[in-house]
């Protein structure tokens, strides 16, 4: 699966799982594709996309040009984009006053995206399409029940996703492409954020004492363990992402006295599960680690620092750590998309500025080169899915 990143300012629309298990705690029928959208812009990168090339480093961004003020309205384009920064669009949204969308994942075979459509005055009920890279059109548009969103695309190949429901709907799900309801996952156990195992064989769960795996067709099928931090009274885990191919990246977030969140490394097939980072309290703008990427020159960690900013700390292999300072105004409440070899792929002004930029970073050179730089007082860059971000590419 390709999944798309949990910022923080986004929370409502987007991923929860990797926005930090702290933001926890704080339909059913299917409705004919229609033509919604509009034909992708053309330009001198316009063309058909190489959805197929698709590996590591690529990504499909969601831009908008509508200006932070409400007017002019712009449109909003979806894009997949190469390493290199070559950008390929293929689905606009008519132009609005703001993101009227909002991009939820990419499907693992690489030929489609799930995104929540919003309406607008009156018609406030959310809609979800799915849209082709092939042909940038919608191939299939249905409503979930209220407090139902998707999570995620399955695995391996997205023939379904994955749903998280709240309020008189809390439980967790797994529906087919046309969004009907297919199984519900551990009935009477409350799990708190998903993912599906790379060969979709399983899907994991978070909880209070761990992970669950949980079965498609949604039975407990093992549940592992991960020990609460000494003095923490109880904590919510979840997975973060995948690790490697069989151990799990698990974020947990401990409460009083300690309020902060911690990653953890559980392998799949046996063996208990080891701390990536320590238990630290929360002191000042810090509330914690929510994700890692490991490079040739170091662990980088996804620091959550309240009043919705993040900043970056690398790990040194002695447990010292110090946080990232990025030149100029890349540096802006970052949040790690992706990461390539020496490179990360961040967005930039998460959860402080509506005005989103996305670049690649090398911490070792300092370099930066700009995929979207977005202009200020427009929003820019409103969704991001990239290849292998939470499983093995």
């Amino acid at each position: 699966m390709i999944v798309v990143s949990g910022v923080i300012h986004r929370l409502a629309g987007r991923h929860l799982a990797t926005a930090g298990l702290s933001a926890l705690l704080l339909v059913a029928a299917g409705v004919p594709a229609a033509a919604s959208g509009q034909p992708p812009p053309t330009g001198p990168q316009a063309g058909r996309p190489p959805w197929r090339q698709a590996g590591p480093g690529w990504s499909v961004v969601e831009y908008s040009t509508a200006a932070t003020s409400g007017s002019p309205a712009g449109p909003t384009t979806f894009y997949l984009v190469s390493p290199s920064g070559r950008k390929y669009p293929f689905y606009r949204t008519p132009p609005a006053g703001y993101p009227n969308s909002s991009l939820i994942d990419w499907s693992s075979d690489r030929q489609r995206i799930l995104i929540q459509r919003i309406g607008a005055g009156n018609q406030q009920r959310l809609t979800y399409e799915q849209v082709s890279l092939a042909t940038g059109s919608v191939v299939t548009r249905f409503r979930l029940p209220s407090e139902v969103q998707p999570v995620e695309y399955t695995r391996p190949r997205g023939n379904g996703f994955l749903a998280h429901g709240s309020g008189s709907n809390f439980g967790d799900f797994r529906y087919d492409l046309t969004g009907r309801l297919r199984a519900r996952l551990a009935p009477g156990t409350k799990v708190f954020s998903l993912l599906d195992a790379p060969d979709g064989t399983f899907i994991l769960a978070g909880t209070t004492d761990g992970i669950d795996l949980v079965s498609n067709s949604g039975h407990i099928i093992r549940r592992i363990r991960i020990p609460v931090a000494t003095g923490g009274s109880k904590q919510l885990c979840g997975p973060a992402r995948w690790w490697t191919p069989t151990t799990l990246l698990a974020d947990c977030f401990v409460l009083a006295p300690y309020d902060t969140e911690r990653l953890w490394l559980v392998p799949m097939h046996g063996g208990k599960p080891k701390p990536l980072t320590p238990a630290l309290r929360s002191h000042g703008l810090f509330l914690g680690y929510v994700d890692a990427w490991r490079l040739p020159n170091g662990l980088y960690l996804q620091a959550d620092n309240a009043r919705d900013t993040l900043s970056i700390v690398r790990q040194s292999p002695d447990g010292s750590r110090r946080t990232i300072r990025i030149p100029g105004s890349a540096g802006l409440s970052d949040f790690i998309e992706t990461a390539v070899g020496p490179r990360l792929l961040i967005e930039t002004g998460v959860g402080v500025s509506a005005s989103d930029s996305l670049f690649w970073y090398n911490p070792a050179t300092r370099a930066i080169r700009y995929v979207f730089r977005t202009p200020p007082k427009t929003y820019g860059v409103s969704g991001v899915a990239t290849f292998g971000f939470r499983a093995p590419g």
